[in-house]
């Protein structure tokens, strides 16, 4: 499913996000008790996998900005 943009939103959603509704919006018509077990339980799966995920890009990210600084004093 290819992520679109939200009403007010000038950026689509993380893909993340949109497969957790998809995943949501299947489960219509199931009883309420047991999508509200399933939303808890995804959210908590969600979280970990966005701190992971956030985590290797800070990770990345400060790399990439030490090697940046590494350059630069090779080149001065």
């Amino acid at each position: 499913m290819a992520a679109m943009p939200c009403a007010g939103l000038t950026e689509p959603l993380d893909q993340r996000i949109e497969s957790f509704l998809a995943d949501i919006l299947a489960l219509a018509g199931e009883d309420l008790d047991a999508i509200a077990r399933w939303v808890r339980v995804a959210l908590a799966d969600c979280e970990e996998i966005f701190r992971a995920q956030e985590t290797n890009r800070s990770a990345t990210m400060a790399t990439r900005t030490e090697l940046a600084e590494a350059l630069r004093l090779l080149v001065v």
